[in-house]
């Protein structure tokens, strides 16, 4: 069987991809719960995949990225009836990681950059928006030399409420205009036009480091939505860079076995 199944553990949400020969045939977004045992995230795949006519044998591996470490060990409870392949700095890679610690990559973003080199030829900063944003440079020379992080729009937003009693949770979509005239409308200003000024500031200022301006960026992760098409950065919008990188890194391991 050469059908796979991705899946991606961040800390808010986790995203399942089925590919079938190497093409996505659905991908799944789940609230991420560290508290699910093996037999509840089997229970849940395999309802996931009832949904495109796929049994819990209809594959035989399972192609891991997580930054979740309790959900990591229920998920390779599951070794004795899938193959589990956890991608990490060690996995087989299509670009150098000359960062002082590698190891402490986190492999979200280590599957972004294989990614978005399936699409894109560096240089480019990749932009990922979840419980984090994270920044992923990598230079001419498929070098990864280095990001940013930054607190997500969610985590903020969630912050703010809980701590400002006379404020309230609002949906985050975009305003009508930059200066709200009401609080609703003012918060959602503040945020979503916040978060993508912050990215744009973000943006420019890396590009003045690098001294480069030919440098692509591509927004990926769940929350990308909210800046896209505001924050005017960003080049390329790819939701399932995540996906496709995990696969390419199984594929990337598979041929490195073949040699030896």
């Amino acid at each position: 069987m050469s059908d796979i199944l991705s899946c991606d553990v961040g800390n808010t949400q986790t995203v399942f991809g089925f590919f079938e020969n190497d093409k996505l045939i659905k991908s799944f977004r789940i609230n991420t719960d560290p508290k699910k045992t093996s037999d509840e995230y089997k229970f849940l795949i395999k309802g996931l995949l009832s949904e495109i006519s796929v049994s819990w044998d209809g594959f035989k591996t399972i192609i891991l990225s997580s930054v979740v470490p309790r959900v990591t060990e229920t998920l390779l409870r599951l070794k004795n009836e899938k193959e589990i392949v956890i991608v990490s700095s060690r996995s087989s890679l299509s670009f150098s990681i000359k960062i002082p610690e590698p190891e402490t990559l986190g492999a979200d973003r280590i599957v972004n950059v294989e990614g978005a080199l399936l699409k894109y030829s560096p240089p480019f900063i990749i932009i990922d928006c979840g419980t984090a944003i994270t920044f992923d440079v990598i230079n001419s020379k498929k070098e990864y030399i280095g990001g940013a992080i930054t607190p997500g729009i969610y985590t903020s937003a969630d912050a703010l409420f809980s701590h400002a009693s006379k404020l309230f949770s609002t949906t985050l979509e975009k305003p009508p205009s930059v200066i709200g005239n009401s609080t609703k409308k003012s918060l959602q200003s503040g945020i979503v036009h916040g978060f993508a000024s912050l990215i744009d500031g973000m943006i420019f200022k890396m590009k003045e480091e690098l001294n480069q301006d030919d440098i692509k960026v591509i927004g990926t992760g769940g929350q990308i939505d909210i800046v896209s098409g505001i924050a005017s950065s960003i080049d390329y919008i790819e939701k399932d860079l995540t996906l496709e990188g995990l696969l390419k890194i199984f594929n990337n391991n598979k041929n490195e076995k073949r040699k030896k």
